[in-house]
Formats: C-alpha cells, sequence, structure tokens
C-alpha cells in the first residue's frame, strides 16, 4: 500500500493532497514536481499545519499571524518539521510561537481574592492563566525544549508537572508510558521539594505588620478592633499564631497550596466562617507579601534547581 501523499504543483500554487479532511497521516511526502524530489515530513502533520511551513514564502508578513493561533502540539509539529525540511523562516516564528506560550518571563498568575469591606468578605477571581495544563503538554513542551534548546520553555513546564497530580500518579502506576527522561525527572522532582518548603515556610506566620517579630499589634484597620471581636482584634501574640496554624488545618489549606504554591490562594479559597476571622487588611497583607515571595521563587530560586 503506498503512503498518501502531499503534492504542492507549481502552477496551481496550493497544496493538493490525497488525505481526508484534516486526519494526520503516518507519514506525509510532499512531492516537488518540478524536481521530483520528496521529503518525508514526522509522523502527526497535518495538510493544514504542511500548508502552513509555505506560507512564509506565500506571505511572509502573515506567517507570524498565522501562527499565532496555534496549539503547544501543532507548534511543536510545525517546528520539527520545518527543522527537518530546512525552512528556517518558520523554524524562527514557531520557536517564537512556543516561547510565548511557555513564557517564563512572568510567574504563573495566581488567584486573587478581592475584599469588599473591612470584614474581608469579597470575590474570588480564578487565575488568569486558567491554573496548571495538562502534563502531557506540558511534557512535549519540555522535551522540544531540550531538543531545540529552549531553556526558558523547559523552566515553565517543568513548573506545570510539578503541579500536576495526574503526572506523579502516572509515575507511579505505569512509569515506561511517561516519557521523561531519568535526569530531567530528578531536576523536576528537586523544584517540586523546593516548592513545598517554600510554601511550608511562607505559612509559618499569620498576616501581620511587615518587620515585627512578637506580632503583638497587627495592621487591622481601628474600627475592626472593636466591631470583630471574634477575629483579628482578639488575636495578638501567641493566641494569633496559634488560630493561624489551626486555620490552615481545619481547611487542609497547607496540604491543598502545596500542589501548585504559585497560583493558590488561601482566602480565595477559604469558607465563609473562617474567612470572617480576617479583616481586609491582613488579607491584603499577607496577599502583598505572598507575592513578594513567589517571585522570589520564580526568578531566584526555580531557575537554580531546574537548569
Amino acid at each position: 500500500m503506498s503512503l498518501p501523499t502531499v503534492r504542492y504543483g507549481r502552477a496551481a500554487g496550493r497544496i493538493r493532497s490525497d488525505l481526508p479532511g484534516e486526519e494526520p497521516a503516518r507519514s506525509v511526502r510532499r512531492e516537488a514536481e518540478r524536481v521530483g524530489i520528496a521529503y518525508p515530513t514526522p509522523a502527526g502533520l497535518t495538510v493544514a499545519q504542511f500548508e502552513l511551513l509555505l506560507s512564509p514564502f506565500r506571505a511572509p508578513e502573515a506567517a507570524a499571524t498565522l501562527m499565532a493561533s496555534l496549539s503547544t502540539n501543532a507548534t511543536i509539529s510545525l517546528l520539527r518539521a520545518a527543522h527537518e525540511l530546512g525552512r528556517g523562516a518558520v523554524v524562527h516564528v514557531a520557536k517564537a510561537r512556543l516561547c510565548s506560550l511557555w513564557d517564563d518571563r512572568r510567574l504563573p498568575m495566581a488567584e486573587s481574592y478581592q475584599t469588599a469591606n473591612l470584614g474581608g468578605i469579597g470575590r474570588h477571581t480564578p487565575s488568569p492563566d486558567d491554573g496548571p495544563r495538562p502534563y502531557t503538554e506540558a511534557l512535549a513542551a519540555l522535551r522540544a525544549a531540550e531538543e531545540f534548546g529552549l531553556q526558558s520553555v523547559a523552566k515553565r513546564a517543568a513548573y506545570e508537572l510539578t503541579c500536576s497530580e495526574d503526572f506523579w500518579t502516572a509515575l507511579v502506576t505505569d512509569r515506561a508510558s511517561v516519557d521523561i527522561s531519568q535526569d530531567v525527572l530528578v531536576g523536576v522532582y528537586n523544584m517540586r521539594t523546593m516548592l513545598k518548603a517554600l510554601w511550608a515556610d511562607a505559612l509559618r506566620s499569620p498576616p501581620r505588620m511587615p518587620g515585627l517579630y512578637q506580632y503583638a499589634h497587627t495592621s487591622c484597620h481601628p474600627l475592626l478592633r472593636q466591631t470583630l471581636g471574634q477575629g483579628c482584634a482578639r488575636r495578638e501574640g501567641a493566641k494569633r499564631m496559634e488560630a493561624w496554624r489551626a486555620m490552615l488545618e481545619d481547611t487542609r489549606q497547607r496540604a491543598e497550596g502545596a500542589w501548585d504554591p504559585l497560583r493558590y490562594n488561601i482566602f480565595a479559597r477559604m469558607d465563609e466562617l473562617h474567612l470572617k476571622q480576617w479583616c481586609s487588611c491582613c488579607i491584603r497583607e499577607w496577599e502583598t507579601d505572598l507575592k513578594r515571595r513567589r517571585e522570589e521563587w520564580w526568578t531566584r530560586w526555580m531557575g537554580q534547581v531546574f537548569v
């Protein structure tokens, strides 16, 4: 049985294919009819993607716009095909697209909790980047990063693996099904271990005025010292610390947040009963301090652990 082919008609100036629709072929060959040379391309490349390989030559100014809508897997397929066929212009744009999808210049965006009143009640805003990505997609990005020397992609993809419960479950249940080298796996494991330790350290102290060691005072709004009898105003010194730790255990915030410490927001996930125990000033103070910590984790520590 002959392999399906994609023929580039010189006179017609367009792609003709014997492939039905967008179904990927096991191997797609471009037959350059003018010179009679066939170029094999990677498995999984669709006709539409192959068409895109030719776009820089037909309309160079439109190539970036066309690639801007591609998913991670489609971008990687194009990148490998363009590299194999020596299409430097497409390689350049595909690399840029992959780097934009897995951008390490900014850390994964956290959930937020915007307080609407002094009592701390507000609204939850999910992470703008929609939370953790599928681990299979992160693995594909990580392999492409190693193959093409894209370190910025590797860092972000590695983080997505650290916070994927499905990834760690797959490693335990069927290691052979997870296509990751032992060296890279060790790097991802070290990153996860480090993040868990940093998260635990961030939770040691309750919201408080920056620089105060004994927690004798807080930044609570003066009015709340009279009206929030069961909350911040009565929580000073050791009692404040005890209440904070008890709340974390009651709500399982410590364990849940450790899975995705760069996105997880304690107050956004807290039930109303516990939330009422902290005023808006305390909540803002906590989120400001955690934002500073997260930026340090991302820029200083994670780059050292996963290289």
